[in-house]
């Protein structure tokens, strides 16, 4: 029976060290999903800001060259624009 309980003592023994080793394992995985979703979420909102920048400059553009061109229209033609 003695070797039964130290076998038991030996087996509880290396239970706990796996488990230890299991719970640092899974913080350290919860950590680096963590960074990763900061890294991911700031990455995308850079993106979105270059990518409405992209679209809003032109835009910008096109509405300045049709205000221009109705300016020029009512220039020509001698009446304000409505």
């Amino acid at each position: 029976m003695e070797g039964l309980a130290e076998f038991n003592d030996i087996n509880t023994a290396a239970a706990n060290v796996v488990s230890g080793e299991a719970l640092i394992v899974s913080r350290n995985s919860i950590l680096i999903m963590e960074g990763i979703s900061v890294v991911t979420l700031l990455v995308g909102i850079a993106l979105a800001f270059v990518l409405s920048l992209s679209i809003a400059k032109p835009l910008r553009q096109a509405i300045n060259n049709i205000n221009e061109g109705a300016v020029q229209i009512e220039a020509v033609s001698g009446q304000g624009v409505r």
